[in-house]
């Protein structure tokens, strides 16, 4: 009889154990899972209602596991969500350097796109879209330095020329390519 009292003790502190590990483990994933409805971004809550569903039942070691392994998802998860806000907040500063320094007037649409995506939890493809648009913010840099070059070109084929034969539209068509470069419509420039 002691034996199976000294059992059975044995087995409710193990159990009490586990029971307190499951606990804290499920806490901490509610304090990750708030981080994300903080920020107004879905969670995939199935392995939670999971753990939550295995601590009621009383399987205190899986609802531990299921738990643990949630925990390790949702901090990834995290970890991926802070990288795209911090790319996304580089986009949005050079869309607003290339606009300061360079004169170029850089207005994609699709930008509420990225905030879609974040808030779905679609993190590569946000990554992806941000990505499109730095691509296509450098196309117009190096559009806007290739006009540059030849419209120099121009004008000193034009300063040295206009002494030997009469041009008078090719300063206006120099003015409306000016007006192109200004307006950022690059390709039409070039």
């Amino acid at each position: 009889l002691a034996d199976n009292i000294g059992k059975i003790r044995s087995q409710l502190k193990q159990r009490k154990v586990n029971f307190d590990e499951a606990k804290n483990s499920i806490n901490e994933l509610e304090n990750l899972i708030s981080t994300f409805e903080n920020n107004d971004i879905n969670y995939d809550k199935k392995q939670y209602k999971k753990a939550i569903s295995a601590m009621e039942s009383g399987d205190y070691r899986t609802a531990s596991e299921l738990s643990e392994k949630a925990k390790s998802s949702t901090e990834s998860s995290i970890s991926e969500m802070k990288k795209v806000n911090l790319l996304k907040e580089q986009l949005l500063q050079q869309i607003s350097e290339a606009k300061k320094f360079q004169n170029i007037s850089y207005d994609p649409d699709g930008l509420d796109t990225i905030d879609k995506l974040i808030g779905d939890s679609d993190f590569e493809g946000a990554t992806t879209k941000i990505n499109e648009f730095f691509d296509d913010l450098n196309n117009l840099l190096e559009l806007k330095g290739q006009v540059k070059e030849l419209l120099g070109q121009l004008e000193t084929k034009y300063s040295t020329s206009k002494e030997f034969v009469n041009l008078p539209s090719f300063k206006s068509d120099i003015n409306q390519i000016n007006d192109l470069l200004e307006n950022s419509d690059f390709t039409t420039a070039l």
